[in-house]
């Protein structure tokens, strides 16, 4: 599917999280990789695909090495996204560009662009080709990128 019904996904996800009687789904960060990046993408920009009603549980976003097509909307929500420059799946140039012709438009984002990291740079298990791309782990990529994710996760959550 594309990202823009995928991204409705995210008020089915809201909604379920809003019957648990554990979770505070008022406070949420929504994070997705690759499709599921684009996905994060589509929620969280405007007008995007979430429900008005359910914008405000949204907190934050981060989208890992996501494909950045949502290069005229706003983002509403301060967004991380992390993705490599050997990436040849999802184009980091596309990400620079979105948070260049968006930044003054939108919450804060921070773009974090790994050198010598391909998509999947995350997974442990890659070393080679998927479908004609280089998926390859690259360890510095990978730890760097917990840490962003955990400080971002902490700064959202700290208010």
């Amino acid at each position: 599917m594309r990202p823009v019904p995928r991204g409705a996904d995210v008020n089915g996800a809201i909604v379920f999280l809003q019957g648990l009687p554990h979770i505070d789904a008022t406070q949420l960060v929504v994070m997705g990789w690759s499709h599921g990046g684009t996905v994060v993408l589509q929620a969280t920009s405007e007008p995007g695909s979430t429900r008005d009603d359910l914008k405000p549980a949204i907190l934050g976003a981060i989208a890992i090495y996501p494909y950045c097509t949502r290069t005229s909307q706003p983002f509403r929500v301060p967004l991380m996204v992390l993705i490599g420059d050997a990436d040849d799946w999802t184009p980091h140039s596309l990400c620079e560009s979105m948070a260049v012709e968006t930044s003054s438009r939108s919450a804060w984002i921070d773009l974090v662009v790994y050198p010598d990291a391909t998509h999947s740079y995350d997974c442990h298990a890659c070393n080679g080709e998927y479908f004609g791309h280089s998926l390859i782990f690259n360890e510095p990529a990978y730890d760097d990128s917990v840490l962003r994710v955990q400080e971002f996760l902490a700064a959202t959550f700290s208010d």
